[in-house]
């Protein structure tokens, strides 16, 4: 994508001082973290509940029990009222959880902030900030969104940021204001406030989620390049600004844009693993039951069919019904109860636990992956220095895996044995000590060096910079060097009690590429200076003074430190000399002042000075782990728990707080992927390491991974870095890029390759893995398989330096690409952990801040890590076993109860009876049973707390999945079935023995009973033996249950209490003691069997807890990838989550919203279409308005309405009368779109009650409503067509309320109806589909063509002054003025040749662009314009009439000499300041004089503004002939002026000028006065405020106001549509016949045509279906409908759907030709003749069927017959001329009137709409050509006034630097013009200049060089023109043929005007540097050396002669075709090189 490509796609800022947004088309910065509002709670919640299959079972159930036949065995009520309390519970539950975050929005909401107003700042809500607000955050204040840092107010100009919430790292980021902020931001008495004369665009990307992806530019405007911005500009949402007072900040992205909240979306609802298997379970029970109930009702009919009556849909609803239980409610509703108690007891007994969903508490006891955060989560964001070492001498803080000798020196674990308590060692304390007597030692310069070498900020009290450093500046104080004072030049070290002073000379700081901090300092008093180093110990090597031996000894200290886990900081010290260091500070003042880039040079000195420093020792730093942290790390992955580590610190950090946490093990190998950004380097290293690592199965022990090293000396040779050999395999192989070497090695997978067997138990290793490598291997569906089977088979992986988004792409990688789907935990502390956190199964935040929104989506919170060992270990598995134990019960027990009913409905022949009574099935799953079974669920414990403790490996049961499995569930399923089926054989053989009080039989209710008390118990008794702890709760449970059931049974006895059946049952029970028995007895035999097996297993089968007691349990090491050990690729499953979601482009649509994606181009275009579109909207309003009530009154008079339905008439009228109203208001503007969809809306519900109110279908009206809400009205496509779709359904319903009868007549005319009015509602959704699509891209169009246009204005308007700018557009190319006195400033840069020498190309570039951005800011400040640049020279003039116009008044009134004046004053003050690079300051000299001068604009391919007239050379002259440096010289009119000024000194002077004798002159200086009242001055003046204060205060110098791009864009080319334009089209006559068309018109038809096309077609085929049903349905009624007989009108139709066919068959041949048109009408008038029938015959079709056809007509041939508007009018007067002729001779003649009238204004209201976007079509197709032709002159204009490759540079706001070799440089200048001239006038000089510049621009461009500009009578040129391939001798060639046709146009011009000039010319070839400088009226100049020798060879020249250098002649002598003759001219004498250059004189042979 090519750079402008990527522009196109930036939005666009437009920042003003003076006017600050008040609306804006970007998100507002309102946070919003609820998920529901008011409305919809209900719909939303109720939908999320239904997500769950079984409420969608039970839902169906309450239907069917809730139909009112007869149908229900059991009550109505068991299972609706359960149902709505359990939602209802569930939405309160919601809707207080979210009320909850609604606190929060409000609260963050309405937090305060300062916005720039316009005139000062002003509060405002964070929710009311906008994008391109200008904010004031203060210290320690939350940044409110993400902002552009454009000004703070300390001097450094940078801020720290806090983002350790955001991002996950604790090291503070540094944020830049933006360049140029001075011209932003003001700094005043009163602070500092926004430059109100700021006029700026900023462009910026999409928003997207990746902090460090960010690429702006800011450009203000008049600049002809842009400040980039970059990352390290912004400030983030959410972070917490430190380091200065007050930072004024731009709003860029806000609310649910920035980057905090984009990383923070809401995700969808999460569900525990275990419910998703459970509603998985439910769907095969459902299966299972529908075959039940299949079963039952076949048996049914097979058992009664003799006798059956009923029908099957109501046996299958009344087994359905009795089956039911299979799956009770109650299920949910107790795990919900289990959930909520297992909650609040576990936030009881982990302190600090707190809980936002109780649903995921089971997927604690699954947890196979562990990711963590490391800052904050892992470790207590606390950085500690834990280990020093001076020099060999060891000191430590409570340290136990470091062992100390005797002597107090270092020494390795494996090199002695372990310090028993009470040895003597080494404590800080002691160093400190130390320090105290002895701080001039090494011991003393070590701690300095950790005081003072740093980059720390002290803010008030606290350090604020980089962590490490902290921990060290801390860790010396806590020894006695404290450091004090902190500022840029100076530190102030308290080394006890002792004050020292340290003057910093220069300081460099710790970086990514040089890990070493450097600081040289200078003490006063001592003598001497001191380098200070430290760095990391690779970095350190080469440097320090040590034998190779010692190095290697330090290396290996430090890297076994490394490996325990600490960051290693070695320190050095260098005394430098007092000479050297105020050399160095020299040499570093220079670099400063060189306006450059001095970066590199200071580096370059620091590493010259560092050499041969002195070691002094180290220290280890760690982030501080707390023990049980590191023990809990130990536990969960002794529980088969994998731990991965994501971090957004440094790769190193990362690693080494992952062992020293245990993260990674000790004998675990290490796989690096560090910095793979090439993917093929990628994938190929991944195939090596899973070759090497998983299926050869080689890994690295501690002994192979013992570290190498491989020391460097540093030489005076040398200067390298060293390098070690890690521990590791790193395969930064390197960035190759080669295509061809890439397609030759072929590296895809091969399936086969990695599809072997491999041993997942026997592999160790562990990765180690940056953001590069991991974004890279995801890019790829090869590289991220690979990357997936490394990843999931390492013991643990460690990921640094991500951001946010990646984290989350992890988790969902494990989640989406692991076949197993393993559940996934993700920890964290900050809102950079937001995006791992809602996308894992569990996410848990740890250690929040009070104001972080993490809490908010966490699922629970904890105080530290620790607390996860008791949450997941313990009570995670203790809740996922009892849920699993609970669901088999549950399920058991329903299954128990299903076979008895079952059982019973075999007994009873399949009657579908219940055996139980509707209470006692309600009671069972509610009272009786389930109290044992929750009480299970919430308390019991499969293992002890200890055993849990002692042996870990028992979670590994959850992570295999063997407590909850569908294994268990057949058994428990087939235990409920067997107990049932015994249960019912037992009871059927006791049924005999059984009798009731009276003696006799047993009853239904005394059967059912006697079975329900036995099923009770039975149940009781299982859960019992499936209890592991027994408690008095449980135990309570139980009696409870049964005394549950007695106090039921007693009711039932006595009362009945929910029906009369049970009455008395009590009474028979215990009066039959055989069924007292009978219940006692199968309750026992029923358990007996699962007894036994109980019994079998345990003996057999021992539990998990014995096996692991005796190490043979087969969860010691287990590995679930074991069950994938057959195929490596088999664990990898693919997922499309990995599909590229970058942003579309800048206008891309969604097809099938017909909206913008971008919703600020949505807005854009909204505002843009209401602008277009009001003045439609509201007349078509006003005539609807006034139709209805026309129609009210028609109807009212002439067809004799009822008075109620002239009355809702009425009432309508009036209200669309009020609507009419509101249009005319503000309010409708902002919110047009909802007032015309619910106009919409309202009206169809009105007109559908009006319809079935007095039974009659306004069908026409109907149809009416498409066309308009379409064609007019067409707002919103995908609304409007919902709308449409309500409006035919609403007519279905009248039409069948008004024609009820049920006859078939009226059912054929109900076909009818509803046919034409769905053809007519789809035809005009289609027509409006494609208008809009057209719309849109016409919208599209003209964007790119607008921002094609400004862009290229914008380039001219930095070439040319805006007064020349348009007219030189136009083509004007000669212009003359005459001004009056006006007053001119010169400037040349003294030494230039020097400077040239001296710099490199690119360094003179910026040089002289600083340097002329600079002078351009001061003639800004000070009302002077700026003419030109040429080379050294700088000119600048006030006075012009034009310009002066534009300036505020206040400057106006201050005469032009004064202002010159001060800008030349406030220049020195500026030059003064800077230095060159050879040390020497900056010096110019400046002459001025005022007088009358000619502003014209001379050449014709490159027309240059100038000042033309003698004021100018004598101007010129001052300068040149000014001998002093850095001096102003005026001439006498200028002294005139200003003499009687008292803050200048005059000094008098005389000079010689050439042409014009000595001149009286001025030196002038500025005398310095209190008070003083200077207009401009440098940076440190008050003359540039005061300035800006005129501007900003006193008026505008601009008038850039916001308008709609649809404004602009006509505003800009309104004068050209006006003018008479062959090349456009006409928008008037288009409508008339035309025989004969131009080739625009025809392009405009083919290209309206071919965007039509698919319409029109789309359009016929709907009117082929409707046609042929049409056909049919006449069909239908000619052979079965007595009453017609219309032959004709079969037959008619019948041709009309032939034609149609054979149309669209060939519609793509046919379609593009002129005659389409007319075959269309054809069709079209049979359909008429067809539709008009009925009329000429009596027929039964009805009036408002006929006028519905031929509006279907109409409609056809408006907008899909492709016909001209001529021929649309005429074919309307066919349509409606014979209807109006036949319709009073129809027998419904008033109908048929009205009916007329009405489609009459349905065909006018077709008619506007096609003339309206016909002509708005033909207008924007006039204004893209006259852009597109607009486009192109104003390019190849600025084609001719620069290079292409400059040019395509400025487009994209970028100044270029070329560096050209061998290039011929021309000077040429006109000999006698100047005594020429003095006796013409000014007008007559400036026409003379440019007939000569005219005709040699023409040469130019016929010989192919390039023009560089023009300097009064001189002229230049260059051999290069842009070209990309170049041929230096072609181009000197080329440049000599133009000089020789210079001197022949001269001689012509001699002859033709008779007057007697001649040419001097002088030609040279070398090197030069070239580029664009400086802020406005810029060209492409050049520079250099070789640029002064052609100008030498010119001077040293002859008239009438080219005199060319040596250089010059021996390019041309290199081809021997180019023959010239070369004359010796002599040797010119070059002052700066020293040395003479050959010239001569050149002809042609």
């Amino acid at each position: 994508m090519s750079i402008r490509d990527r522009e196109e796609e930036l939005r666009e800022i437009r920042v003003l001082g003076d006017d600050p947004e008040v609306k804006s088309i970007y998100h507002n910065n309102a946070l919003r973290l609820s998920k529901y509002t008011w409305i919809s709670i209900l719909p939303k919640n109720l939908f999320e509940q239904f997500q769950r299959t079984s409420n969608i079972w039970f839902l169906i159930v309450s239907i069917f029990q809730l139909v009112p036949y007869q149908l229900n065995p059991t009550d109505a009520w068991t299972t609706i009222l359960p149902l709505s309390i359990l939602l209802l519970l569930t939405l309160l539950k919601d809707a207080y959880q979210d009320w909850k975050l609604k606190k929060q929005d409000i609260l963050i909401n309405s937090m305060d902030y300062y916005c720039w107003d316009g005139c000062n700042f002003s509060l405002k809500k964070s929710k009311d900030i906008l994008v391109g607000d200008i904010v004031r955050v203060e210290e320690s204040q939350i940044v409110p969104a993400d902002t552009i840092l454009l000004d703070c107010d300390n001097t450094s100009k940078f801020v720290f940021c806090d983002m350790a919430r955001l991002t996950g790292t604790a090291v503070l980021k540094q944020v830049k204001a933006v360049e140029k902020h001075q011209k932003i931001i003001l700094h005043t008495e009163e602070g500092m406030v926004v430059n109100s004369n700021l006029n700026c665009i900023i462009k910026v990307p999409e928003p997207n989620l990746d902090y460090s992806n960010f690429h702006g530019r800011l450009k203000l405007v008049g600049d002809p390049s842009s400040m980039e911005l970059k990352a390290n500009n912004l400030l983030f949402k959410g972070s917490t600004l430190l380091g200065t007072n007050t930072a004024i900040c731009l709003a860029i992205y806000c609310g649910c844009e920035s980057k905090m909240q984009l990383n923070s979306q809401t995700v969808f609802q999460k569900t525990s693993r275990l419910e998703d298997k459970v509603n998985k379970w439910i769907i095969y029970i459902l299966v299972i039951l529908s075959l039940l109930v299949l079963l039952s009702v076949l048996e049914f009919y097979f058992s009664n069919s003799s006798e059956n009556s009923s029908n099957a849909l109501e046996m299958i609803i009344t087994f359905t019904l009795l089956y039911n239980n299979i799956i009770p409610i109650s299920l949910f509703m107790v795990i919900d109860i289990i959930r909520f108690s297992q909650s609040y007891f576990l936030a009881k007994n982990i302190p600090g636990l707190k809980f936002n969903t109780e649903k995921l508490n089971e997927n604690l006891g699954q947890v196979e992956y562990l990711l963590t955060d490391k800052t904050g989560t892992l470790t207590e964001n606390n950085l500690k220095v834990k280990i020093v070492m001076v020099n060999d001498r060891i000191y430590y803080e409570q340290f136990d895996d470091i062992l100390v000798t005797d002597e107090g020196r270092y020494e390795s674990e494996m090199q002695s044995h372990k310090i028993k308590e009470g040895h003597d060692t080494d404590f800080l304390s002691h160093l400190k000590n130390i320090l105290q007597y002895e701080n001039e030692s090494v011991a003393g310069e070590f701690v300095r060096c950790m005081a003072l070498c740093n980059t720390l900020v002290k803010f008030k009290s606290d350090f604020l910079g980089s962590q490490d450093e902290i921990a060290l500046v801390k860790l010396a104080g806590d020894l006695g060097f404290s450091l004090r004072e902190i500022s840029s030049c100076q530190k102030v070290l308290d080394a006890f009690g002792r004050l020292s002073l340290f003057e910093v000379v220069a300081t460099r700081p710790f970086t990514t590429e040089i890990k070493k901090s450097r600081i040289l300092v200078y003490e006063q008093g001592s003598g001497h200076g001191i380098l200070y180093i430290k760095g990391d110990p690779l970095s350190m090597m080469p440097i320090i003074n040590k034998q190779r031996e010692e190095k290697q000894e330090i290396l290996k200290k430090t890297t076994e430190m490394n490996e325990k886990g600490y960051r290693v900081m070695i320190m050095a010290y260098k005394e430098i000399s007092i000479e050297e260091v105020f050399d160095f500070k020299s040499r570093v003042k220079k670099a400063e002042h060189s306006l450059l880039n001095f970066d590199g040079k200071i580096e370059t000195m620091f590493k010259e000075l560092e050499k041969k420093s002195e070691y002094l020792g180290f220290t280890c730093i760690e982030d501080e782990i707390l023990p049980e942290t590191i023990l809990a790390v130990k536990n969960l992955k002794r529980a088969g728990i994998k731990i991965w580590v994501l971090s957004g610190d440094s790769f190193g950090n990362a690693v080494m707080t992952s062992r020293k946490s245990h993260v990674i093990d000790s004998d675990s190998a290490v796989v690096q992927l560090k910095e793979n950004s090439d993917e093929f380097y990628c994938l190929k290293n991944l195939k090596t390491l899973i070759t090497q690592y998983i299926i050869q199965g080689i890994h690295m022990n501690r002994t192979n991974g013992t570290s190498q090293y491989c020391i460097y000396e540093q030489t005076e040779a040398e200067n390298e870095e060293s390098q070690a050999l890690n521990t590791s395999v790193n395969y930064n192989q390197g960035i190759r890029t080669n295509k061809v070497f890439r397609r030759l090695s072929n590296v895809d997978i091969v399936e086969s390759e990695f599809d072997k067997a491999y041993e997942p138990s026997k592999l160790n290793y562990t990765v180690h893995i940056d953001r590069i490598s991991f974004l890279t291997a995801t890019n790829n569906e090869n590289s991220r398989k690979l990357l997936v089977l490394l990843l999931v088979n390492a013991r643990s992986v460690v990921f640094s330096m991500m951001m946010p988004e990646d984290k989350g792409k992890i988790v969902r990688m494990l989640k989406e690409n692991v076949k197993f789907k393993p559940i996934v935990v993700a920890i964290g502390d900050g809102e950079a952990d937001i995006p791992m956190i809602k996308m894992a199964d569990v996410g848990i935040s740890v250690n929040i801040h009070p104001t972080s929104v993490v809490k908010n989506f966490s699922d629970f919170s904890i105080r530290k890590f620790s607390d996860l060992e008791d949450l997941i270990l313990k009570y995670g598995h203790w809740n996922y076993s009892r849920l699993a134990r609970f669901l088999y019960l549950f399920l058991y027990k329903n299954f128990f109860l299903t076979v008895m009913l079952l059982s019973y409905t075999f007994y009873c022949s399949y009657s579908g009876t219940s055996l139980f009574d509707a209470s006692l099935l309600v009671g069972y799953n509610i009272f009786f049973t389930t109290l044992p079974v929750m009480v299970m669920g919430i308390f019991d414990q499969d293992f002890t707390s200890f055993q849990i403790e002692e042996h870990s490996e028992i979670y590994i049961l959850g992570i295999k999945g063997s407590l909850l499995d569908w294994r268990k569930m057949l058994v428990y399923s087939f235990i409920g079935i067997i107990q049932g089926v015994l249960l019912s054989v037992l009871i059927y053989f006791c049924i005999p023995y059984v009798i009731d009080v009276n003696g006799g039989t047993l009853t239904l209710e005394l059967l059912g009973t006697m079975v329900y008390i036995s099923l009770i118990m039975t149940v009781l008794i299982q859960i019992y033996l499936e209890t592991y702890c027994y408690n008095v709760l449980y135990y309570i449970s139980h009696g409870l249950s049964i005394f549950f059931l007695l106090i039921f049974l007693i009711v039932q006895n006595e009362v009945g209490f929910t029906n009369t059946d049970l009455l008395g049952i009590g009474l028979e029970l215990k009066s039959s003691p055989f069924a007292l028995f009978t219940i006692f007895c199968t309750s026992i035999i029923c358990v007996i069997p699962y007894f036994a097996l109980h019994f079998y297993s345990e003996l057999f089968f021992p539990n998990s807890m014995f096996l692991l007691s005796d190490n043979t349990s087969n969860l010691i090491g287990y590995n679930r990838l074991e069950d994938y050990k057959n195929s490596l690729l088999s664990v990898y499953t693919h997922s499309s989550i990995w599909k590229s979601t970058s942003k579309d482009e800048k206008f891309s649509l969604n097809m099938k919203t017909l909206r913008y994606n971008l919703l600020h181009i949505e807005k854009e275009y909204k505002e843009m279409f209401l602008y277009e579109n009001f003045f439609t909207v509201k007349w078509t309003a006003f005539a609807v308005w006034v139709l209805l009530i026309a129609w009210t009154i028609f109807s009212a008079l002439l067809m004799n309405a009822e008075f109620l339905y002239t009355l809702s008439r009425i009432i309508i009228c009036a209200g669309f009368g009020v609507l009419v109203f509101i249009i005319f208001t503000k309010h409708f503007r902002i919110y047009f779109k909802y007032y015309i969809l619910g106009s919409i809306f309202l009206g169809l519900l009105t007109k559908f009650a009006l319809e079935v109110g007095f039974r009659s279908t306004s069908i026409l009206a109907t149809s009416l409503i498409p066309s308009v809400s379409y064609v007019l009205l067409c707002v919103d496509w995908l609304n409007l067509t919902m709308l449409i779709f309500l409006n035919v359904v609403l007519v279905v319903v009248s039409l069948n309320i008004e024609f009820n009868d049920g006859t078939r007549e009226y059912t054929i005319l109900i076909i009818g109806y509803v046919i034409l009015t769905i053809a007519i509602s789809v035809t005009s959704a289609i027509v409006g589909y494609y208008l809009e699509i057209y719309k849109r891209t016409e919208y599209r169009l003209m964007n790119i063509s607008n921002a094609g246009v400004e862009r290229n204005q914008n380039i001219l308007s930095l070439l040319l002054p805006p007064f020349v700018k348009n007219r030189v557009r136009e083509g004007v190319r000669y212009i003359a003025e005459t001004q009056d006195e006006v007053t001119v400033l010169f400037c040349d840069i003294c030494d230039f040749e020097s400077i040239c020498t001296d710099y490199k190309p690119r360094e003179l570039r910026i040089f002289l662009d600083s340097l002329f951005k600079i002078f351009d800011r001061l003639c800004e400040s000070t009302g002077v314009t700026k003419i030109e640049t040429v080379g050294k020279t700088y000119m600048a003039c006030a006075g012009l009439n034009d310009s002066d116009q534009e300036l505020p008044l206040a400057i106006q009134r201050i005469h032009h000499t004064r202002r010159v004046t001060e800008l030349a004053f406030s220049m020195l003050q500026e030059v003064k300041t800077i230095r060159l690079t050879n040390g020497n300051w900056l010096n110019v000299k400046i002459g001025i004089n005022t007088g009358p001068v000619i502003a014209g604009v001379v050449g014709y391919h490159k027309p240059q503004f100038s000042l033309v007239g003698d004021t100018i050379n004598t101007a010129s002259r001052m300068c040149s002939t000014l001998e002093e440096h850095n001096a102003i010289q005026i001439t006498l009119s200028t002294y005139d002026y200003i003499k009687s000024n008292p803050e200048i000194f005059f000094t008098p002077n005389t000079v010689e000028a050439k042409g014009k004798g000595n001149l009286d002159t001025y030196i002038i200086k500025e005398i310095l006065l209190e008070n003083s009242s200077d207009i401009a001055g440098g940076p440190g003046s008050s003359h540039t405020s005061k300035i800006l204060s005129m501007y900003s205060h006193n008026s505008s110098i601009r008038s850039a106001k916001r308008s709609s791009l649809y404004e602009t864009y006509h505003n800009v080319f309104h004068d050209r549509l006006e003018r008479a334009d062959t090349a456009l089209i006409s928008t008037s006559s288009w409508c008339m016949i035309k025989f004969n068309e131009s080739e625009r018109e025809k392009d405009f038809r083919y290209n309206r045509l071919g965007t039509n096309s698919r319409m029109v077609l789309l359009s016929l085929l709907i009117a082929l279906v409707a046609y042929c049903i049409n056909l049919l349905l006449s069909l239908v009624s000619y052979f079965y409908l007595s009453n017609y007989s219309n032959l004709p009108i079969i037959l008619g139709r019948g041709a009309v759907v032939i034609s149609i066919a054979i149309i669209l068959l060939l519609h793509h041949i046919i379609y593009m030709h002129m005659l389409y048109p007319l075959a269309i009408l054809f069709v079209l008038l049979c359909m008429l003749i067809i539709a008009l029938f009925g009329l000429i015959y009596s027929t039964n079709t009805p009036p408002d069927l006929t006028a519905l056809e031929i509006m279907y007509i109409i409609l056809i041939l408006t907008h899909s017959s492709g016909a001209s508007l001529f021929l649309i009018v005429c074919a309307n007067l066919c349509v409606f001329i014979p209807w109006a002729v036949l319709a009073p001779y129809s027998p419904d003649n008033y109908l048929n009137i009205t009916n007329l009238l009405l489609v009459a204004c349905f065909s006018g209201i077709n008619f506007l709409a096609v003339y309206i976007q016909g002509k708005k079509h033909r207008v924007n197709y006039n204004l893209n050509l006259l852009a597109n032709k607009e486009i192109k002159e104003t390019e190849k204009l600025l084609a001719q006034m620069m290079p292409p490759h400059v040019l395509e540079a400025l487009q994209n706001d970028i100044a270029e630097t070329d560096r050209l070799i061998e290039v011929t440089i021309l000077y040429a200048d006109i000999v006698g013009f100047t005594n020429w001239s003095s006796n013409k006038s000014p007008e007559e000089v400036v026409l003379m200049l440019s007939q000569f510049f005219t005709r040699f621009d023409k040469m130019c461009i016929e010989y192919d060089v390039y023009k560089v500009h023009t300097i009064g009578d001189c002229y230049v040129v260059l051999g290069y023109s842009g070209n990309k391939s170049r041929d230096p001798v072609v181009e000197c060639y080329n440049v000599v043929k133009m000089a020789q046709s210079m001197v022949d146009i001269i001689n012509e011009e001699n002859e033709i005007q008779g007057i007697d000039l001649n040419m001097r010319i002088g030609i040279h070839t070398g090197e030069v540097i070239a580029g664009v400088i400086g802020t406005n009226t810029v060209r492409y100049d050049i520079w250099g050396r070789d640029v002064l020798i052609a100008n030498k060879m010119e001077s040293n020249g002859q008239p009438g002669f080219v005199n060319v250098s040596e250089n010059t002649k021996n390019v041309l002598e290199k081809d021997p075709n180019y023959s010239f003759e070369f004359i010796f001219n002599k040797d010119v004498k070059i002052q700066t090189l020293d040395k003479f250059i050959p010239c001569y004189f050149i002809r042609n042979a």
